[in-house]
């Protein structure tokens, strides 16, 4: 017979014990995944003077010590990223002896190019958005409404 908690399919109790086992194991990989992706742009501009068990070290005792900001409300995970890029630079530019904005921009690029995709992403919506029929026939609705020649 199965315990209370668990009956009825995915129950709270159910749910708990769920997170409680597959948040440290993807915690764990997501920072192996990070630090490899951090050292492997470190080594790209040419600061990676130590292993990836460096670059690991280093980048989890910064995060480690930042992550206690995303408790603030409304804008703690932003402050938290902002933290962990300035205290992660920090740890790697010591860690491997190297320059600080070799450590600032190898932590830097994923932002980038994040951002960039986000943005290109949102330029090709727009503009499918923009060529449908659909939204030609309501903007030329709505400029006979307000009387715009056209």
């Amino acid at each position: 017979e199965l315990p209370k908690w668990l009956v009825g399919g995915f129950s709270l109790g159910f749910q708990f014990v769920l997170i409680l086992l597959v948040l440290p194991l993807t915690a764990a990989a997501g920072s192996f995944i990070a630090s490899g992706i951090a050292h492997l742009l470190l080594m790209l501009v040419g600061g990676a003077r130590r292993s990836f068990e460096t670059t690991y070290r280093a980048l989890t005792y910064a995060t480690g010590g930042t992550c206690v900001l995303a408790m603030i409300p409304f804008c703690g995970g932003l402050i938290m990223v902002v933290a962990q890029v300035v205290v992660g630079a920090i740890a790697l530019s010591r860690a491997h002896q190297t320059e600080s904005w070799r450590a600032i921009l190898a932590l830097l690029i994923p932002y980038v190019l994040f951002t960039l995709c986000c943005c290109g992403l949102l330029f090709v919506l727009i503009g499918g958005l923009m060529s449908s029929p659909e939204f030609q026939k309501s903007l030329q609705d709505l400029s006979k409404q307000m009387d715009i020649p056209q």
